[in-house]
């Protein structure tokens, strides 16, 4: 249940600088070289893969808030949610941009990467 969720919001945030092609029916990353954003591998469920791409910067930079959003996808859902934590703080202190969602939107990747972090599932425990 808790990857259903993320990846609610991972489906509508993961493309950040993608331009939806209604004719073609394909994903084109905006501005990146293709498959920088991992965002095929996201869409298609392959979030080990993902994590991959985005970890070796191939296309994109360290600090790139595209890109470290949605290796915080990528990492929400494979469940490590600590990792995808870490990887929307970092976003949220990267260079704040303006980008493309997939509904032809455009948001702050600050304002993404808040609202990724708002849907992270916390573990809290009760004592007495």
């Amino acid at each position: 249940m808790v990857k259903r969720s993320l990846m609610t919001i991972g489906v509508a945030l993961l493309s950040l600088g993608v331009s939806a092609s209604a004719s073609a029916g394909t994903q084109t990353e905006i501005g990146y070289a293709p498959g920088a954003l991992g965002v095929s591998a996201i869409l298609s469920g392959d979030y080990n893969a993902a994590a991959q791409r985005l970890n070796s910067l191939e296309g994109t930079t360290k600090r790139d808030p595209a890109r470290l959003i949605n290796l915080g996808n990528a990492y929400a859902g494979l469940g490590r949610t600590a990792d995808a934590d870490k990887a929307y703080r970092k976003a949220l202190k990267a260079m704040p941009v303006d980008l493309l969602l997939a509904d032809g939107t455009m948001a702050s990747s600050r304002e993404i990467a808040r609202e990724a972090l708002s849907r992270l599932p916390r573990t809290t425990y009760a004592l007495r």
